[in-house]
Parts: structure tokens; sequence; C-alpha cells
């Protein structure tokens, strides 16, 4: 586990992979925004810098308790966005 995924998340909710197999969905609030590492990219994406964000993972259908990043946003609510986006319309949220 990452320490990202170890976060307490500020927002929970299911997904349906394939439609049938219930996922996790979790997403987590951080003080630093991690850039990409990359000497090509421009500094404000390579770079790590202190910044209120959060970031969006997604549970696995297979059971283990793995995530898959699903991005980072720099408000909760376009954190939510970006979740809807990408699961669609079996997303649910709890919290």
């Amino acid at each position: 586990m990452t320490p990202l995924e170890a976060i307490p998340p500020v927002k929970t909710g299911t997904w349906k992979y394939a439609g049938t197999v219930t996922c996790s969905v979790r997403i987590v609030q951080h003080d630093t925004y991690y850039g990409t590492g990359d000497y090509e990219d421009p500094p404000e994406w390579a770079d790590d810098r202190s910044a209120d964000c959060y970031y969006l993972f997604f549970g696995t259908p297979t059971g283990e308790a793995r995530w898959v990043g699903g991005g980072v946003a720099f408000s909760l609510a376009d954190a939510v966005k970006i979740a809807e986006e990408k699961l669609g319309a079996s997303l649910v949220w709890e919290t």
C-alpha cells in the first residue's frame, strides 16, 4: 500500500466493473501534489509541490486490496467529477 492509499478517505463509493462486479472508489485529501518527475515536462507538471489536492483511487475487481490511481484534482468537486466521468452511471457515493 502506498502512503496515499493509507490515508483515510474523505469520500467513498462503489462502482460496477463490467456492470456486474462491485468495486470500491475512494478519494483522499493530501497536501502534496506529486509531479511526473519527467525532465521533459514543464516544471509545473514535473516537480512535486505543496498544494491541497485530492487523489482518486479505484478498487480492482480481483477482490484483492489493490487500488488503481484514477487521477488527482485540486478540489473535491473536481475529483468527484473525474470519478463520475470515468466510471459512469454505476458509481454510487456513500460518503
